[in-house]
């Protein structure tokens, strides 16, 4: 209903037929996020983490804003290949970012711990300036709840569920004697981690469906694990989803979740996606009240 009173005003992509919408304030969104099972549920996701340094608070989440998408049934066209979110040189040029994998350089990549959050926090995910529509903040765990009926042959989140192992095999790959230094497994500065046929195939070959989701269903992910998209939409109905990441608190996340909630009092984009602020003048926008105490204590309100 938010899109359609405000079809006129409203942006997304791919633009000839939108299924990822700039929208960001509409009342649902908020009161998904400040939802008390919602914030629940980021907390328990987050408090799976430790940090020795104690810069991250895995007791109090925060709110990432972010988009909604509407893929229609029998849609081939929005693909999504297998990758892996927050930078991709970055991983090896970031000094603090380096220190995340220690274990997996050093050559000991059975001792890697996927869940220590001492060095993320303060890692520098975006060193070739703002890659508009991708994340610089630490997110703990990418997500999204579903507003529709969802599962294999219909769309489905492909994710490979091996941590551990990829993730060393990832970091490992480009320094293998069959891979040219300049190409460096085709990664692109500033962009996600893309994973290709040439270097990446076992991993891609890890690739499997979640299970069925229901309207309501929330599904997560950590922010290391590969994960794609089926190319094809086979169902009968939309499939739609609300994005959403858990973030726990610290400096990094902290000082941007404040410009966010800047960004919405006014309903302007949020810093880290496109400037085209184009629910400024919607009818309909979310305000403060759509939001609980805590979930205006985690939008920084």
């Amino acid at each position: 209903e938010y899109i359609a009173a405000n079809r006129e005003k409203l942006i997304g992509f791919p633009r000839d037929q939108p299924m990822v919408w700039e929208v960001y304030w509409c009342k649902e969104q908020m009161r998904m996020r400040g939802h008390p099972n919602m914030l629940a549920t980021q907390t328990a996701l987050n408090r799976l983490w430790h940090c020795e340094n104690h810069e991250v608070d895995v007791d109090r989440p925060l709110t990432y804003c972010d988009r909604l998408r509407i893929r229609k049934a029998g849609d081939s066209s929005f693909t999504l290949g297998p990758h892996v979110d927050g930078g991709s040189t970055e991983r090896w040029e970031d000094a603090e970012y380096r220190k995340v994998y220690r274990e997996i350089f050093q050559g000991r990549w059975e001792n890697y711990d996927a869940f220590d959050a001492t060095h993320r926090a303060s890692a520098g995910y975006d060193l070739y300036g703002k890659n508009l529509g991708a994340c610089s903040i630490f997110r703990s765990f990418q997500g999204w709840l579903s507003l529709s009926c969802a599962g294999q042959g219909r769309g489905a989140l492909l994710l490979a569920p091996i941590l551990r192992e990829a993730t060393a095999y990832l970091m490992l790959r480009p320094f293998m004697e069959d891979v040219l230094p300049s190409s460096f497994c085709g990664v692109n500065p500033g962009k996600v981690q893309d994973l290709f046929p040439e270097f990446h195939q076992q991993l891609i070959d890890c690739l499997v469906p979640i299970p069925d989701v229901q309207p309501g269903d929330t599904v997560w992910w950590h922010c290391d694990l590969i994960h794609a998209v089926e190319g094809v939409h086979g169902g009968s109905e939309d499939a739609a989803v609300f994005y959403i990441p858990a973030v726990p608190f610290c400096e990094k996340n902290a000082v941007y979740v404040q410009a966010q909630a800047q960004a919405f009092k006014v309903h302007q984009t949020p810093p880290d996606f496109p400037a085209n602020h184009c629910e400024v003048n919607c009818v309909g926008q979310g305000t403060e009240d759509d939001l609980s105490h805590e979930g205006r204590r985690a939008m920084a309100l």
